[in-house]
Order: structure tokens, then sequence, then C-alpha cells
């Protein structure tokens, strides 16, 4: 398994204040950013990541986890925003997500309690997931469903084994919990609303391409090619999308 870090993905390291040269440099990773695209191997990723999670200021945190920042570079966040609405957005972000990243997104609905619980691990064995990782995809799943509603939807419950900043409380609305765990949990009426950024067109147009990556996965050289090296040559930014859901786009 290989995974790429896109140009895209790489400005915009750029652009929040860090230095990707250094983060390769003290992550021991040769430093082949000439290249269209910057291959890493799984132990060459996890370290990537720590590297970041040295740097990040809780700023920065919060620039990678506003949905309005990355889905220019990140298909995953197109087709979850086309969905219907955040229950069917969060279950196609699951699905896609590891087109691009190697983590797995269980979610479960407890229809007794009226809620819906989302679990994140990292499918590399033996791995843990960096601190600045997992506050990232939890943030960006409230971020999804903010976006997607127009509205300020708060979780339920949230908790992880790393503290969380006053800054990052702030943006979540609720107090966090340590555990040994991490789980993300939202009223199920709130992910049932409908998204305002929905749009049956870009998804009928994503989805067969979309299906025919994951297809892929078994192979070496599935991550080689990601699914925005032929998506984004054909999705202008703006034209999907009506003028009432620009502020989303």
């Amino acid at each position: 398994m290989k995974l790429a870090i896109s140009k895209q993905f790489q400005t915009f390291i750029h652009e929040i204040g860090l230095s990707l040269d250094l983060i390769l440099q003290r992550a021991d990773i040769p430093n082949l950013l000439w290249k269209e695209e910057l291959i890493l191997s799984p132990t060459q990723y996890l370290k990537f990541l720590f590297e970041i999670d040295h740097e990040l200021t809780d700023e920065q945190i919060l620039a990678f986890s506003d949905i309005g920042n990355v889905k220019s570079f990140m298909p995953p966040f197109f087709v979850a925003l086309c969905a219907g609405n955040g229950l069917e957005g969060i279950r196609r972000f699951a699905k896609y997500k590891k087109l691009i990243c190697p983590l797995i997104i269980d979610v479960e609905v407890d229809e007794t309690k009226e809620e819906i619980n989302i679990y994140l691990n990292f499918d590399i064995p033996n791995s843990t997931m960096p601190r600045f990782t997992l506050h990232n995809e939890q943030l960006v799943l409230i971020s999804l469903l903010r976006t997607g509603t127009g509205t300020s939807i708060t979780p339920v419950r949230i908790k992880s084994p790393y503290p969380y900043s006053e800054k990052l409380r702030q943006y979540i609305g609720i107090a966090p919990t340590l555990d040994k765990t991490n789980a993300l949990t939202f009223h199920l009426q709130d992910v049932l609303l409908p998204f305002v950024t929905q749009n049956n067109v870009m998804w009928s147009y994503l989805e067969p391409e979309l299906k025919r990556r994951l297809n892929e996965l078994s192979t070496e050289n599935s991550f080689e090619n990601l699914v925005e090296k032929t998506l984004f040559s054909a999705i202008p930014s703006q034209t999907f999308f009506s003028n009432s859901e620009s502020n989303f786009f």
C-alpha cells in the first residue's frame, strides 16, 4: 500500500504556515516534492502525520478541519456534501475517505437513544492515530454537518484519548471527555436534516469513478493514482451548484 500527498494538499500545508520541507526532514522522508505527487509508504505516512502533529497550532488544526478549506482537493468531501442529509453524507464520507487515507470510519445508529455514534481507527496494523489526525477527523465531521445543513449542529458527546484545547472545545460547543477510546455522537434528528448542498447531478457523475477506485484498493498500486487525479480535471469549482449554495462552496 502506498499513499500519495497531492500537490493541492502540499500547497494547502504551505498556505497555513507549515514547512513541508522541514516536516519531511524530521520524519526522515526523502524530499521529492518536485514530483507531481509525493508517494509514501504506510510507515512514512505515520511519521509524516506525527511530525505534523508536533508542528500544528490550534488555529492550524481548525483550518485543516474546515471543510470549506479542503473540499477543493478531497473528493470524499464533494460526494458527502452532495448527499440528501447528514447521515447519508457521513456514510458516503466513511466509504470513500479510504481512497485518500487508511482510515476506518464506523457509523452506528442507535435508534433506541435516537443517536448516531461514529468511531475512528487507522487501517494500518499496530499503529496509533496521532492527536492531530483523530481530532481533525472528528472536527471535519462536525464541519461537514454544519456546512451541509447550514446550521450550527453540536454533538451530544465527543471523546478521545487526547485532551482538547480550549479553542477546540469552543468550536465543538460541548465539554469533551478523555477516554481510552474515541467516539463522536450526534442526535439522530440532527443528522437527518436535509443538506442545502445536495446535488444529485454531481453525485451521479462522481459515483462510477469512485466505485471503480474502491475496487482497485486490493492492488498494490491503488493509492498511486488517487481519485482526484481524474476528477479535478473535469469538475469546475462552482458550476455544479446553484447560487443558493454559494455560501458553502
